[in-house]
């Protein structure tokens, strides 16, 4: 059980870092005018909130059914 939790871990850290790359990317080439991506870095921007909201929700959760 530790391992899972340990590469469950690694994973969400590894998401987390690859939306915020991500959002960075996007915004500087809107900035720079390369395209419109406008749209991706608004999703890519949601995505850095949605997550790590979604991920303490999963482990409150894991927490409150394993008391029971």
């Amino acid at each position: 059980m530790e391992k899972l939790k340990r590469i469950l871990a690694i994973l969400a850290i590894i998401s987390l870092v690859f939306c915020a790359l991500l959002t960075l990317v996007f915004a500087l080439l809107t900035n720079f005018g390369v395209g419109d991506f406008t749209n991706a870095w608004r999703a890519s921007a949601w995505s850095m909130i949605i997550l790590p909201v979604l991920f303490y929700v999963m482990i409150w959760i894991c927490k409150l059914l394993k008391k029971q």
